[in-house]
């Protein structure tokens, strides 16, 4: 059984594609991740998430800092202590890129990525996006 949650009060993330706030949260049951629907504060664009694929930012209001540090997940689990501020946009650049170009050369693109443009600062998000749900099936 499922359970859905839209959140009353919006919640400040970080994804694997930028800074969003969390709109609400699915619950799929004890054999599946949470998953977390968020829209992207640069663009509005909805994406859904993982609970493990985000971190939750810190509220300054109750005391809560945020560090410039991206914290391990044992630091995050022991309670959200140490905070962390958003990634630098440019590590996408930098990491997924150049695959990004050799792929847009090969001839093959559009047909491996039909709802991308071919156009990097329009497809880098769902780009990275796709790149990283490949890692982790390789991963398993």
């Amino acid at each position: 059984m499922s359970t859905i949650h839209e959140l009353e009060n919006t919640i400040d993330v970080e994804t694997p594609l930028g800074y969003a706030k969390a709109i609400a949260w699915i619950d799929y049951g004890s054999q599946t991740n949470t998953v977390w629907k968020v829209v992207f504060y640069k663009d509005g664009s909805v994406r859904n998430f993982y609970d493990d694929d985000i971190r939750v930012y810190p509220n300054r209001m109750d005391g809560g800092e945020i560090e410039t540090k991206f914290p391990s997940n044992q630091q995050f689990i022991k309670g959200l202590k140490h905070h962390f501020g958003p990634k630098s946009e440019d590590w996408m650049d930098k990491q997924y890129k150049p695959g990004y170009e050799a792929t847009v050369t090969s001839g093959m693109f559009f047909e491996w990525y039909p709802n991308l443009t071919g156009v990097w600062e329009q497809d880098k998000e769902a780009f990275v996006h796709e790149m990283k749900q490949i890692e982790k099936r390789m991963k398993k």
